[in-house]
């Protein structure tokens, strides 16, 4: 007699084909517990949903999980809660705190502002528990002792949990500022723990000034080393003194680095409704004059201007706006060349919040497959399964292809960033890394420069050592374009491993005589030299370069302020500085 299947009909997890409508963040955290799972250490929880079942009772989940429970997590049934995100990573023996905090960034980017607490709730504790943790912490604060990643989520995950706790004015500002520093220099998973942190106290009623403050005073200084960061970051408040700061950085900009953090902070800031009407304006006559601009410095600065006009309700849109965008649809209808499909796959559990913004000629709800682009996507996602430990029976990963398109072709730089930040906390990090460093190696270093920028960034949050030589090579190499040297030598702070000393020797050899001359582009290569010898620790070089008079001064003022830094806050690679 044939064999009958019974039970319900296999469905990928996450697969778009699996259910209606974009790709949701509750669909995206299915997947990242499911192919953590299938791709583990244990061959029998791959297969053997029963036995994943049996082991989930005990350590953060103190009570049984059924199979049928842990297939509707892993299928998006139902929402999955903190405690059981916990267990997986307990159970799969994955760092602590890897899968939580990749899905509380995605939360917070994905929604509106949601204010301090994380979507991913904590289970509540005692107001005497809240009191220790936060008096333990601060003592630390105070006293400029280290603190981890995992004491700035708990502290400020029991702030948010307490809104009748108060801190004095001074308190926060230390705290805001303390936690700023860190999260410029943290890497990985100590990285997203301490963004996810220092958004909560931008959503806090009685922190957002000073987490505000702290973000304006750090775009406002020409030394400090990450511009676009801390301007972005404003994103998330709704406080009026953020979108202030957005819009006079927007207007008129500490330097270019600034300008685009404002630029990509608008995204957010247009669609969930954080400017007044005047501002709103400003912003729309911001975005045509740089739609009309052929010099700006990042290549995706003009789709980010075309993705802000796209988001301002048409009844806010000047004449000059209006015009703008109808120019800009019909040039895309003509040219038949489909933007990106990947940022439009972003929805919230109850809106779409695409990065595109309804950017005219987008079509929502497309697949790779119809644009330039996605036979790369397709080559990448094929060398990544087939490096998998193992093969997984009628799992067929309708995911992973949409992630892979974010990174390369989101127009929005946040779209590729989170999606290469959740492919981190997943078995594809080194198989696609490998992929991803292979690709860049192979490609004509003129065909495509753009391409080879999103495919370093990728780099840039999940390489390892085995990329290093590759990407240290871009670095050094002769007539690679400027942006793929810049983008190369900023990568390299974050990948595994540690480059030698007659490496870094070469690339300032290479870069810093072309930077003495005033060369733009040899300057921009430097000051990536200089974070990536930042984050590394490597304080001799750091050193040489801040007391060189013929160094630029940007160069000299950034590798002083890494030598500057106090070593309390520093986490990762970057934890003590090297000798030499």
């Amino acid at each position: 007699m044939a064999k009958v299947d019974r039970g319900r009909p296999h469905r990928p997890a996450g697969d778009p084909q699996a259910h209606t409508g974009p790709l949701s963040v509750r669909h995206r955290t299915a997947w990242l517990l499911r192919v953590n799972r299938l791709y583990g250490t244990n061959d029998e929880w791959a297969t053997q949903g029963y036995a994943f079942a049996r082991a989930f009772e005990g350590g953060a989940w103190p009570r049984e999980a059924d199979p049928s429970k842990i297939s509707r997590w892993e299928t998006a049934r139902i929402a999955v809660p903190w405690r059981a995100v916990r267990r997986y990573e307990e159970l799969l023996g994955v760092p602590a705190r890897q899968l939580t905090s990749a899905v509380d960034t995605i939360n917070r980017y994905a929604v509106p502002s949601t204010g301090p607490l994380p979507l991913l709730a904590r289970p509540p504790a005692g107001d005497e528990a809240l009191e220790r943790r936060i008096d333990a912490v601060m003592e630390a604060v105070t006293a400029n002792s280290p603190v981890s990643a995992a004491d700035w989520d708990d502290l400020t995950a029991a702030l948010a949990a307490a809104p009748g706790i108060r801190l004095r004015a001074g308190e926060w500002t230390a705290v805001a500022e303390r936690l700023l520093t860190e999260t410029i220099v943290a890497d990985g998973p100590e990285w997203k723990q301490r963004f996810e942190a220092f958004s909560r106290l931008l959503g806090h009623p009685s922190a957002q000034r000073a987490a505000v403050a702290a973000c304006a005073g750090w775009a406002a200084d020409p030394t400090n080393p990450a511009f676009v960061e801390t301007v972005c970051l404003l994103d998330t408040s709704a406080h009026p003194d953020a979108a202030r700061h957005v819009l006079a950085q927007l207007t008129a900009p500490t330097n270019d680095d600034a300008f685009y953090g404002a630029l990509l902070a608008c995204v957010r800031k247009v669609k969930h409704g954080h400017f007044t009407p005047e501002q709103v304006r400003e912003v729309c006559a911001v975005a045509v004059c740089l739609l009309h601009d052929t010099s700006v410095r990042y290549d995706d600065a003009r789709s980010l201007a075309g993705s802000v006009l796209a988001l301002v309700p048409p009844a806010d849109r000047s004449t000059e706006a209006r015009r703008t965008l109808y120019r800009l649809s019909r040039a895309a209808t003509e040219a038949s060349a489909p933007p990106s499909r990947a940022a439009e796959r972003w929805r919230g559990e109850d809106e779409l919040t695409s990065s595109a913004g309804g950017q005219p000629g987008s079509n929502p709800g497309g697949r790779p497959g119809g644009h330039p682009g996605a036979h790369l996507v397709g080559h990448l996602v094929a060398a990544s399964v087939s490096s998998l430990p193992r093969e997984v029976p009628r799992f067929v990963d309708g995911v992973l292809p949409l992630l892979v398109d974010e990174i390369l072709h989101a127009p929005v730089s946040d779209v590729r960033l989170h999606a290469a930040l959740f492919l981190a906390a997943t078995p594809y990090r080194g198989p696609l890394a490998a992929a991803m460093s292979g690709e860049t190696a192979r490609l004509h270093v003129g065909r495509d420069a753009r391409v080879l920028v999103r495919l370093l960034q990728a780099l840039r949050s999940f390489g390892g050592a085995a990329e290093r030589p590759m990407v240290e090579r871009m670095v050094l190499g002769a007539g690679i374009p400027a942006p793929v040297v810049e983008a190369a030598a900023g990568a390299l702070g974050h990948l595994g491993g540690r480059s030698t000393g007659t490496f870094w020797d070469a690339a300032l050899a290479r870069h810093a005589p072309p930077a003495r001359a005033g060369n733009q582009a040899g300057v921009r290569a430097l000051e990536s030299v200089v974070y990536s010898l930042g984050i590394s620790g490597e304080a001799a070089r750091l050193k040489r370069l801040a007391d060189d008079p013929r160094a630029p001064h940007s160069v000299r003022s950034r590798a002083d302020w890494w030598l500057r830094l106090p070593p309390y806050v520093r986490s990762g690679p970057a934890g003590q500085l090297a000798p030499g």
